[in-house]
């Protein structure tokens, strides 16, 4: 396939998240399901906490607008002999395939598949990007093939912008693996100028069963992972943009990685692909952190605010930061003081239980102090 460059993240297809734990380059359920957030509570590929961020689970046909069926509005790139079609890929009991066949179609002597969520609009066309994440880990399980001259690929490229492709911000090939050995496969990141590959040797024939593969995606390094197992780990030319996802089987001519298909080829042959899951990382708990965006600052005074009804004239019997025998908008205010409130933020060890939630006593909004306490507006502040 053509090298291509492809923003963080661990993306992954498999059927199971919690904590979550090469080659040349690549190119690469239907519907497309962004999930609300939540915790991930099964096996995860990279350790820490995960929130499920987006599942492709293949209920239905991978069909428009999350998915095309070309890439750059191609339907074949040199060094491959086949034609992509759309009647080559389909979904069956939660299974998407791209099928590779042998007839002529668009001028190429062979037919196959390929989807990939991002879109068609940078040539001309009219279907928008359907997704794509900047850091995480994405993960799939997926079957593979066996026979001279295919070449599969889990890959991802730059969305593309306002001013079209910029794949030379970088490609990550999650997954390359050609036919002729069904038992390796291989990582890789091109971001221009460098081009680094690892193979994996797995010692089992890949597509006589399914496997998955994924990588982990952040700031300062991307890890590749073959069943949930680390193999290779880069820390340098991470790519820093927003990638879309990409799933092709191609059909190599004689001058490819892949070679060409021979006598012994087997046609039809499929691809078979179970799921496509992408995981974000979630940030331990932070003592008085209202938004949960990692810091205790001054935002979580205004949530703080607007959940306790704090109002000129409203009062409760926690927080008293004035010492004043009541909780009121004088006490947001100390709070802000003592913290050196502004810009900056302070420590989450700081906030002490007391200094939030605990209750004490009756007061005017509620002279029950155990109901007050109990509230579900209560529930957003973080304790130690």
């Amino acid at each position: 396939m053509p090298r291509l460059s492809r923003k963080y993240g661990w993306i992954c297809a498999s059927q199971t998240a919690r904590s979550v734990p090469q080659r040349k380059t690549r190119m690469p359920s239907s519907f497309f399901e962004i999930l609300e957030s939540r915790l991930c509570l099964s096996a995860a590929p990279a350790a820490g906490n995960w929130d499920l961020y987006a599942s492709f689970d293949f209920n239905t046909p991978p069909t428009a607008p999350t998915f095309v069926n070309t890439l750059w509005g191609h339907t074949h790139f040199p060094g491959e002999l086949e034609s992509y079609q759309p009647a080559n890929v389909s979904a069956s009991n939660g299974v998407a395939s791209l099928t590779a066949r042998q007839e002529s179609v668009g001028g190429m002597p062979f037919s196959s598949g390929i989807i990939n969520t991002g879109g068609n609009t940078a040539t001309g066309g009219s279907i928008s990007p359907g997704f794509s994440f900047l850091y995480g880990y994405i993960e799939g399980r997926m079957k593979l093939v066996s026979g001279n001259g295919f070449w599969t690929g889990f890959w991802m490229l730059p969305t593309p912008n306002a001013n079209g492709y910029h794949d030379g911000d970088g490609e990550i090939d999650i997954m390359e693996q050609i036919g002729s050995d069904p038992t390796s496969i291989a990582g890789s990141l091109h971001h221009d100028p460098t081009n680094r590959t690892k193979d994996f040797h797995s010692g089992v024939d890949l597509s006589a069963d399914f496997h998955t593969y994924g990588v982990d995606w952040e700031p300062d390094h991307i890890t590749w992972y073959v069943d949930r197992s680390p193999y290779l780990t880069m820390t340098t030319d991470v790519p820093n943009v927003p990638m879309y996802v990409i799933l092709n089987l191609a059909i190599g001519d004689a001058t490819s990685w892949a070679g060409t298909p021979d006598a012994t080829t087997p046609f039809p042959t499929t691809m078979q692909v179970d799921y496509v899951h992408v995981y974000k990382s979630v940030p331990p708990a932070i003592a008085g952190d209202a938004n949960i965006d990692g810091r205790v600052d001054v935002a979580d005074l205004g949530i703080v605010a607007t959940n306790f009804g704090v109002t000129s004239g409203a009062t409760w019997a926690t927080g008293d930061f004035t010492a004043d025998g009541r909780v009121d908008v004088a006490d947001l205010g100390q709070f802000a003081t003592n913290y050196g409130y502004g810009a900056q933020t302070f420590a989450a060890s700081q906030i002490t239980s007391q200094q939030i939630v605990k209750p004490q006593a009756a007061d005017a909004l509620d002279p029950d102090p155990l109901r007050e306490y109990t509230k579900p507006r209560l529930a957003v502040i973080i304790l130690p």
